[in-house]
């Protein structure tokens, strides 16, 4: 079912006979069960999650990394308080929960940040999600408080927005403490204004060791060539081991499980004179080849990388992609007693990556303000993978294929 709209692969991966990962006892890997209902949301979510990528990677010249689970997540908790209707339809749509109602999203949000921290020993994942509504405008609505704790296990807060700051270093502080530092700063004084209402965040962080660590000793300087033809010197991380792959006329994908293989890293390196954003617009069409994989013999190359924490603006980009009418709608009323609708106000993201020889560390909030309204080939090998040039790259769970982080590499 996933193998064509996630990137799950089916094929074994060979473990390394001098594997220097530590030996952890007890951790054999069992598959995420999602409830009945929910299940094409996993295909629909990667589906946004390469439509998110093409276009973010539009308006983007460097390396960047977007969370699609954390928007998913984000929204799912804010449309609990959405009426029905086509504005509801559009938003869930875009973020591939096609029809699926309030309670199908909540049973796949509430079981992937239930089961997500508890698949691998040797990886750590953590969701969180932060509700803050402004008094000013009334108490929070008592029902979707309740709903936003039994599902979402949210911290709800009932507070006074007079003084931004404050707001704004409650938010920084919760975001710093659920990424393990990462993400000192999710918003901005400048993203509250008099007509805030509301504001919603999920954060979302990684941390997964490789199956097969790459040693220090063999990273050496190497040449990586940048779109344009300028060659940089980056630290090439080095191994030969057995890895799963699979082909297509524009380019390779390469797995790099971490841990008990609950978690991967897929590397998709586009062949000379396709770049990265030909192979992220046939990623966004078609999947289907990544299922077609082999265990294959790798003489793999691979930067190592650390992005330092981006923000991106997403309102344009949800907007081109079916949400327009989200952000103009008053559909939203998260309060009791003042009786005042809400819209979206503003949606952004903000994300960063550590990729070194013991694993990768990753981390993502997204923010949520609200207003007062008014198939290809198998291979044999040996394989070589030299990720000298710009590549994409997504970290996903097995067992579902849901895809938690995607980004783009390209040697800064």
């Amino acid at each position: 079912m996933m193998a064509a709209g996630g990137l799950m692969l089916s094929c074994a991966v060979i473990p390394s006979t001098d594997d220097p990962t530590p030996e952890v006892t007890d951790n054999d890997l069992v598959p995420i069960e999602l409830p009945a209902g929910t299940r094409s949301f996993v295909e629909g979510g990667n589906d946004f999650a390469f439509n998110l990528l093409q276009r973010v990677e539009k308006g983007t010249e460097g390396s960047f990394l977007i969370s699609p689970l954390s928007v998913g997540m984000a929204f799912g908790l804010l449309v609990e308080s959405a009426e029905e209707g086509a504005v509801l339809d559009a938003v869930t749509e875009t973020l591939g929960f096609g029809k699926g109602g309030r309670e199908n999203i909540r049973a796949y949000c509430s079981t992937m940040m239930e089961r997500l921290p508890e698949m691998d020993k040797l990886s750590k994942v953590r969701l969180a999600n932060l509700v803050l509504t402004n008094r000013d405008f009334g108490k929070t609505n008592a029902a979707f408080e309740q709903m936003a704790l039994d599902y979402y296990d949210a911290l709800v807060k009932n507070l006074s927005f007079g003084q931004p700051k404050v707001i704004v270093d409650l938010v920084n502080a919760w975001a710093s403490e659920k990424t393990e530092g990462m993400i000192p700063e999710a918003i901005k004084e400048s993203d509250l204004n008099p007509q805030t209402t509301a504001v919603l965040a999920n954060a979302l962080y990684f941390n997964g060791k490789w199956t097969n660590r790459f040693r220090k000793s063999d990273t050496a300087k190497e040449d990586f060539t940048r779109e344009g033809g300028k060659r940089v010197k980056v630290d090439m991380m080095k191994q030969e081991e057995t890895f799963s792959a699979a082909t297509c006329k524009e380019g390779t994908a390469l797995r790099l499980p971490y841990g008990n293989k609950a978690f991967e890293m897929t590397v998709i390196l586009p062949n000379e004179g396709v770049g990265v954003d030909g192979m992220v617009a046939r990623l966004a069409k078609d999947r289907s080849w990544l299922s077609d994989c082999s265990a294959v013999k790798t003489d793999l190359w691979l930067p190592k990388f650390k992005l330092s924490p981006m923000r991106t603006e997403l309102n344009d980009i949800l907007s081109d992609m079916g949400m327009r009418d989200a952000f103009y709608a008053t559909w939203l009323d998260l309060l009791d007693g003042g009786g005042a609708e809400s819209t979206i106000s503003k949606v952004f993201q903000t994300a960063t990556i550590d990729v070194d020889e013991s694993g990768t560390e990753a981390a993502a909030v997204t923010v949520i303000t609200v207003k007062i309204t008014s198939p290809g080939p198998g291979m044999s090998g040996p394989l070589v993978f030299h990720a000298d040039h710009p590549f994409i790259f997504t970290i996903s769970e097995s067992s579902t294929g849901a895809i938690l982080f995607a980004g783009v590499y390209r040697g800064e």
